[in-house]
């Protein structure tokens, strides 16, 4: 019996001096070439049979040949040999069968066969070649189909084919693959079908491998739970294999999105650009949220002065899954996560820099868009149902930025109030710490006593500094103090 029904027709030399058109053909072969060689000009044939042991066929594939007769003649002899590379000849007749007008022979395995044939009108010899052509691997694992301990760390994993000769595996898992070595039967001279190979890795999950090789290192393997490896081989003429293993992943890989906190309303909002661009202004309130995969422990360096070389930077580690932190000062902060898997094994992502640009006060006076604090020009103190709709407190307006804003963008704040004969009432200083817990205004008391000013018109001037500047912002004006 025969796994693969191939018929072939081969090619001919004559012995007898008589026109004979000699076809071939191959009826379920996987591949027909030609030899390099010609004999009287003809060039035999080579018959290619895939055998893959992922058919599970790869002892068990043999050749067949079919020879007919050139005239179709009834009584026609057909006398096989086989080309026996030991003894550089054709071995004895292995077969000689009377016949009508063909003859079949199969169980071939790689060779060179010949067929002579014979009847009244012809006395003919053919010739055709053999060629099991045999693809067998198997990946390494265990038995569970895993990626076996020793084959991967932290830092790389190795995958690949259990080669030929590795005496750790049972020889039946030993890679074959072979060109097809062949001879010219006449001169005896070698010749070679070469037969190349194509090797692709796939994976699942998605990740990419961009060797192609049939053993291959990884560094920076995949930290999902599991990624299962496919290798698929196919060579010259089609025969095909596949084989797979699961790798476990020891791995973590590192990164997190950063969050900037709304002035206003104190939410936070995921930034998107993250370069060179300036993604907020100080002081910048920032999240920073762990996304890393297979995350166990985590430690944030916040900012680093040894990439920077800035003194304006200065390195702060968190071991915390997601961290808060406020940066004053303008200046590009590069961020770095290094995450860490349960099973030890590190990775650290550097790719995030936080670009804190000055606060709304900007750098410099000649900043025109800067226009400082916008103070009332009149108030009323205790007229908390003012007809006037006045103020209460004499402190900057909602309408300058955003109240909170402007607390929070101010480093330091000092403020001077006069009568209109020139006599210091009032004054005010404060950094971000006391600013922070929020600035009520003057209310309209002398220094801080407990006497009441006179109503009438007052004069102020005020500085403030911004965060990144340390140039003030000097401004004056006056107000209108109303009594009920």
């Amino acid at each position: 019996m025969f796994l693969k029904k191939n018929f072939i027709i081969i090619s001919a030399v004559f012995l007898l001096k008589i026109s004979v058109h000699a076809q071939i053909y191959s009826v379920g072969a996987d591949a027909v070439r030609r030899t390099e060689y010609s004999i009287n000009r003809v060039h035999d044939s080579i018959y290619v049979f895939n055998a893959s042991d992922c058919k599970g066929n790869f002892n068990n594939c043999y050749g067949k040949l079919k020879a007919i007769s050139p005239d179709s003649s009834k009584q026609t002899t057909f006398v096989w040999k086989k080309y026996d590379n030991a003894i550089k000849g054709w071995s004895k007749t292995f077969d000689s069968i009377p016949s009508d007008s063909m003859s079949e022979i199969d169980t071939l395995t790689s060779g060179c066969y010949q067929v002579r044939i014979k009847n009244k009108n012809h006395d003919t010899i053919f010739r055709a070649w053999v060629f099991i052509n045999q693809l067998k691997f198997h990946l390494k694992k265990d038995d569970k189909g895993h990626v076996p301990l020793g084959n991967y760390t932290c830092e790389w994993l190795d995958l690949g084919v259990i080669r030929s000769g590795d005496t750790r595996y049972d020889s039946t898992l030993w890679y074959v693959h072979n060109d097809f070595n062949y001879v010219n039967p006449e001169n005896r001279k070698a010749q070679t079908l070469t037969n190349y190979i194509d090797v692709k890795w796939t994976t699942d999950p998605a990740f990419t491998v961009s060797d192609t090789s049939l053993q291959i290192r990884i560094y920076g393997a995949p930290a999902e739970n599991s990624t299962l490896f496919t290798l698929t081989i196919s060579d010259t003429f089609h025969n095909l294999c596949t084989d797979t293993v699961r790798y476990i992943s020891v791995n973590t890989k590192a990164d997190f999105d950063v969050y900037i906190q709304n002035d206003s309303s104190r939410k936070y909002n995921k930034a998107k650009t993250l370069d060179t661009t300036n993604i907020g202004e100080s002081p910048l309130v920032t999240l920073f949220k762990n996304t890393s995969k297979r995350r166990h422990a985590a430690e944030w360096i916040v900012s680093d002065t040894l990439q920077n070389q800035d003194p304006l930077d200065s390195a702060h580690s968190h071991k915390m899954d997601s961290v808060k932190y406020t940066y004053y000062f303008p200046h590009n902060y590069k961020i770095k996560l290094i995450s860490t898997s349960p099973e030890g094994c590190t990775d650290t992502s550097y790719s995030k820099i936080v670009s804190v640009a000055p606060s709304k006060f900007g750098s410099s006076q000649q900043d025109t868009s800067n226009k400082g604090l916008v103070f009332p020009n009149a108030f009323c103190p205790n007229c908390y149902k003012s007809k006037y709709g006045l103020n209460n407190y004499f402190i900057y307006k909602s309408d300058s930025f955003s109240l909170d804003d402007t607390y929070q963008s101010i480093r330091y704040f000092h403020i001077w109030i006069y009568s209109q004969w020139g006599h210091l009432v009032y004054d005010h200083s404060g950094s971000l710490g006391s600013l922070d817990y929020g600035w009520h205004g003057w209310d309209g008391k002398i220094n801080h006593s407990d006497r009441d000013a006179v109503p009438g018109v007052y004069y102020y001037v005020y500085e403030a500094v911004g965060w990144g500047s340390f140039k003030t912002i000097k401004k004056g004006g006056y107000v209108y103090l109303f009594r009920k």
